[in-house]
């Protein structure tokens, strides 16, 4: 074997491994506080729990928490958005969002043009004992170094 190979063949596994265990950095935001990300602006707000929506009821031992999304575009291309980025997360463990049952809720999937803003309604279904949790977005595009999570603490 020539030594340019066996430097590539080696090299390419510590560079895996340079990206491994790097921290994420965190980033706390309040409702209703406009958040920037690499490639938009998110607001969370109107955190509350409901007894149903629309056909959901939560299951035994679970309640169902509504908060709308606001998100607009600041990158200079379309996206395609996903429901699932945005997660609640609570003390011992976390969700996505309800798949959407109506057109006021955000669907799995959309496409936000450059400057266009997309407002939603996310349901989480989270343990009936939960009174705080976080609503988690991570942004792994936005820093070299590591990935960056927007939290949005919130109680009720």
């Amino acid at each position: 074997m020539n030594l340019a190979k066996a430097v590539c063949m080696l090299a390419v596994p510590v560079l895996l491994l340079a990206g491994c265990g790097t921290a994420a950095e965190e980033v706390e935001g309040e409702p209703d506080q406009v958040v920037h990300t690499a490639l938009f602006d998110f607001t969370v707000s109107d955190i509350t729990a409901v007894d149903s929506y629309n056909s959901f009821t939560p299951r035994d031992g679970y309640q169902l928490v509504q908060t709308n999304l606001s998100v607009t575009n600041t990158s200079a291309g379309a996206l395609t958005m996903y429901a699932g980025v945005f997660e609640a997360r609570w003390d011992g463990g976390h969700t996505t969002c309800l798949t959407a049952v109506d057109e006021d809720m955000v669907p799995d999937s959309y496409i936000l043009y450059p400057q266009a803003t997309y407002r939603g309604v996310m349901i989480f279904e989270v343990p009936a004992d939960v009174s705080t949790l976080t609503i988690a977005y991570e942004d792994t595009l936005s820093d070299e170094d590591g990935n960056i999570v927007y939290l949005i603490d919130a109680d009720w």
